[in-house]
């Protein structure tokens, strides 16, 4: 036997979610403001990845440029 298990009972019905009887209807403000939230802490996190982006690509610029300018 499961541990726990022995002095449990449940109906079967009962698991999932719990009927409500009125449903409250979303605010537009506060759906807008929390969007907006989301994507702005989303692309905060982005920032560190863009620098290194920014560092890698002008390393690598640097690199390559004599390449490209060498006209020999």
């Amino acid at each position: 036997m499961a541990f726990g298990r022995s002095n449990v009972s449940r109906n079967r019905n009962s698991w999932g979610p719990m009927s409500v009887p009125y449903r409250l209807e979303p605010d537009e403000g506060y759906a807008e403001e929390y969007t907006e939230r989301m994507v702005s802490a989303q692309m905060r996190q982005l920032d560190p990845l863009k620098e290194d982006i920014a560092d890698w690509l002008n390393k690598t610029l640097v690199l390559i440029s004599p390449v490209l300018t060498n006209t020999d």
